[in-house]
Formats: structure tokens, sequence, C-alpha cells
């Protein structure tokens, strides 16, 4: 797994993995309370190849199938 993406704001830090075998992961990391969360993602038709972060979510852009789709992600 890459990780391709971090990204820090308002108490938390997101970090995105990415595998064309796994799929895409999400790290929620919360700094008042050190709760983290995992979420995966499979459904894909391949992996993140670019993110760009936008407030509080991540935007994924997934090359695959003759266009590219996007993924929008947020904290728990």
């Amino acid at each position: 797994m890459l990780c391709i993406a971090l990204h820090a704001e308002a108490g938390r830090v997101m970090a995105l993995k990415t595998s064309s075998r796994s799929g895409d992961v999400l790290y929620t990391f919360d700094a008042a309370t050190g709760d983290e969360e995992e979420r995966v993602f499979r459904d894909l038709e391949a992996p993140a190849r670019e993110v760009l972060p936008y407030g509080d979510l991540l935007i994924a852009v997934h090359p695959g199938g003759g266009t590219q789709s996007l993924s929008a992600y947020e904290p728990w």
C-alpha cells in the first residue's frame, strides 16, 4: 500500500493509502481524543492517483474505465 495523501484540518489528520489489490483505506486521527478510525473502500475501478484537499474533505481522482472518477472522503 502506498500513502498518497496526508491532510490536517480542524483537529484531525487524514491519511489515504491506496493499492490496486486492496482499494483505498482512509485513516482519520483525532488530535483532541487520540481516536483513530479506519475505513476501507474496495469497490473502485482503480486506486486513487491524485488527491486534492477541499475544506475538511479529501477528493481522490481515480483513473480507469476510460474516464476519471472522483471520490470525496470526509472524517467521521
